[in-house]
């Protein structure tokens, strides 16, 4: 029997020291090294909250992210740095935060682009600025 999950390569698990460097160089290139530093976690198993691919924890100066495709896994540090800079959830001054870093050239997930409109959205309507992200 051979299906599609068996026959999937494995992501491979970047070390914390790895992500941390990344964490370093992003926050030098799009943040003008305002951020603290953050210890990084990347772990396999989805222990966020359901659908969550990171977590912010301000005050353990930690972020925590869903081992992803590396792409993805850089757009979802980013995402995570907007909330430490903005101390901010999904609202305003967190969107306009992820606009910026569209405009510096960040790399952000897919997911993103598409939530925040900055990508065409396959007819899906963007909603207005104030409304609930619900994400």
């Amino acid at each position: 029997m051979n299906s599609k999950a068996s026959m999937a390569r494995p992501i491979p698990r970047p070390a914390d020291s790895e992500c941390e460097e990344l964490f370093a160089r992003f926050n030098s290139a799009f943040f003008d090294g305002r951020i603290p530093a953050y210890h990084i976690r990347v772990q396999a198993d989805p222990v966020l909250s359901p659908g969550g691919r990171g977590y912010h924890d301000r005050k353990g100066r930690t972020i925590t992210l869903l081992l992803l495709p590396r792409p993805e896994l850089d757009g979802t540090l980013v995402h995570e740095m907007a909330h430490a800079s903005t101390n901010d959830y999904h609202g305003p001054r967190w969107v306009n935060e992820m606009r910026r870093l569209f405009r510096r050239g960040a790399p952000l997930s897919e997911l993103d682009l598409r939530r925040l409109c900055l990508r065409p959205n396959d007819g899906v309507q963007c909603p207005p600025l104030a409304d609930s992200w619900g994400w």
